[in-house]
């Protein structure tokens, strides 16, 4: 019998119905095709100096590159946000480090999109490893997203315009 190469297999995401009640799970291209919502994690990292780190996109929806927030995957079947806040972070930093505090949920809205999404916030995120090219992050303090946000809001995803306009990324730990 020959087994599948399961790396070549669509990755699966759980279906949930317009409450977040899970119904089914399937290829994430696919959901995304019928429009149908999902379960994600976001997750944001902090330095020591309680900046914030932000990554530089290009999305196909826009012109130009822009600042989004932090590591996201999309949950796995029967994977809780928390699983899957530390699969991020230990695919992306290679390791698991610092204390995660659960930040709440975003409910689906134009900001976004067609999936609900569990915010977990990373305090003592020291060090990328391996570092990201120069130029494809920034770290900012409240004050200089503040200024990004207001005066270029063309530069920001409709994520992170807002998550800053309700309050969601420097609050009290």
């Amino acid at each position: 019998m020959i087994l599948p190469n399961v790396s070549a297999l669509p990755s699966l995401v759980e279906i949930v119905d317009h409450y977040n009640v899970p119904l089914g799970a399937m290829p994430l291209e696919e959901a995304r095709r019928q429009g149908l919502f999902y379960r994600m994690t976001l997750v944001l990292l902090y330095d020591k100096n309680n900046k914030i780190y932000l990554k530089k996109i290009k999305r196909d929806d826009a012109p130009s590159c822009q600042w989004d927030l932090g590591l996201e995957t999309c949950l796995h079947p029967g994977e809780s946000t928390l699983d899957g806040a530390y699969r991020i972070i230990k695919e992306c930093i290679g390791r698991e480090t610092g204390k995660l505090r659960f930040a709440g949920t975003i409910l689906p809205s134009v900001a976004t999109g067609r999936f609900f999404v569990a915010l977990y916030k990373m305090k003592h995120c020291y060090q990328i490893s391996p570092p990201p090219p120069i130029g494809t992050y920034l770290v900012v303090d409240r004050d200089e997203l503040s200024g990004i946000v207001k005066s270029c809001p063309d530069l920001v995803t409709p994520r992170l315009a807002y998550l800053w306009g309700h309050g969601k990324l420097f609050d009290a730990w």
